[in-house]
């Protein structure tokens, strides 16, 4: 593990089993120091997921049911509702069941 290596070589920290190492571009061959950062197990779960979810929603449309007005994008319409984006992302997808965000229903438009 050669990215371990580097990164307890030049940024050495107390309990280095306690934490992993991320490669910040993603690329596990990639082992030069300033791709590297120390992250929990749970940080560097999420951090690689991150990149994805975020490619799967941009320049999605979505719709306010009720208002039966679509936005160019979930940011569009969390900003211009004043409703938080995630709460219309989990409607969207139905993450928990979720029915409304601001009192309103939201899908994507297709």
């Amino acid at each position: 593990m050669v990215h371990r290596l580097v990164l307890s070589t030049f940024y050495p920290i107390y309990n280095t089993e306690q934490y992993e190492v991320n490669h910040k571009d993603e690329n596990k061959t990639n082992n030069n120091l300033e791709n590297l950062e120390w992250m929990t197990p749970k940080e560097n779960r999420n951090y690689g997921t991150r990149n994805e979810r975020l490619s799967k929603t941009q320049g999605l449309k979505v719709k306010c049911v009720e208002k039966d007005i679509v936005y160019d994008s979930f940011h569009d319409a969390s900003k211009i509702n004043s409703i938080d984006v995630s709460g219309i992302c989990m409607c969207c997808t139905g993450y928990r069941n979720r029915k409304t965000a601001g009192g309103y229903h939201w899908e994507y438009v297709k």
